[in-house]
């Protein structure tokens, strides 16, 4: 018994060779199957995404066709409501400024105001933002004029139909806080409003390097004729009653209304 036979030794020595084979397999292999696992994974999750790419694709491709159409919808209201002052040249800019605030808004308001027929005009108020004395300051993605007041006589739906009409107005306006007042058929409606002009331009142009001199001398006021005895700054209109005032100053066209009067400032551009 305590004599091991040749076929056992044979035996025994083939397990442990089995045994230590087996060891140094798995030894061996075994990084190498951590790594194939892993490659494996990565291979499916990259596969699921390339799975995604078609439709991902798509995704832009639609998304660009959207902001395509969204820009051409910009682009005709822009051209609808909005003056041409394009910042990406700011000397430029700064001109189609002043010609907006000095000669443009203002007849316009007034026209637009005096044009309803279908209410009397009691009182009609509005400030303009002065242009900027600097050409510099033209950068701006907006610029805000401060709110008008309106009050208008009338009967109810006329009064209606006159608030109505600024959606006809070739400015982007905001009417606020309106109210009526009085017995009807004869009211009195009140209102706010405010106009809003964006510039146009992607990127602003270059520095103006003359705006260390004061580029713009005194534009904002009695300089230009637009009126006179208050200082240079926010330039103001009214209208009253049923025979309204002729044009004060002669900064703006013949005719063009009560707009041009000047005051202090106010309305800054808003970043």
């Amino acid at each position: 018994m305590n004599k091991l036979t040749i076929p056992q030794i044979w035996i025994i020595s083939g397990v442990l060779s089995a045994i230590i084979a087996l060891t140094l397999w798995f030894t061996i292999n075994d990084p190498k199957n951590k790594e194939i696992a892993t490659q494996d994974t990565r291979y499916k999750d990259r596969q699921s995404v390339a799975d995604r790419k078609p439709m991902a694709d798509k995704g832009y491709k639609d998304a660009l066709v959207k902001v395509a159409a969204a820009k051409a919808d910009w682009g005709r209201y822009e051209r609808r409501f909005m003056p041409t002052i394009n910042i990406s040249n700011l000397y430029t800019a700064w001109q189609q400024i002043q010609k907006e605030q000095l000669y443009v808004l203002g007849p316009k308001l007034d026209k637009f105001i005096r044009a309803d027929k279908g209410v009397q005009i009691v009182q009609a108020n509005y400030s303009l933002y002065s242009p900027p004395d600097d050409p510099n300051q033209s950068n701006s993605p907006l610029f805000a004029d401060n709110k008008g007041a309106v009050t208008v006589s009338g009967n109810f739906d006329a009064i209606l139909r006159h608030v109505e009409r600024w959606n006809n107005f070739d400015r982007l306006v905001l009417v606020t806080g309106f109210s009526l007042q009085g017995n009807s058929p004869r009211l009195l409606g009140s209102y706010n409003f405010q106009v809003f002009e964006f510039t146009q331009g992607d990127k602003a142009g270059p520095t103006f390097p003359a705006a260390s001199g004061g580029a713009g001398g005194g534009m904002g006021g009695g300089a230009m004729g637009m009126g006179g005895g208050m200082p240079p700054g926010m330039m103001s209109g009214s209208l009253s009653g049923s025979g309204m005032p002729p044009m004060a100053g002669g900064g703006a066209p013949s005719g063009a209304g009560a707009a041009g009067t000047a005051g202090p400032g106010g309305g800054a551009p808003l970043d």
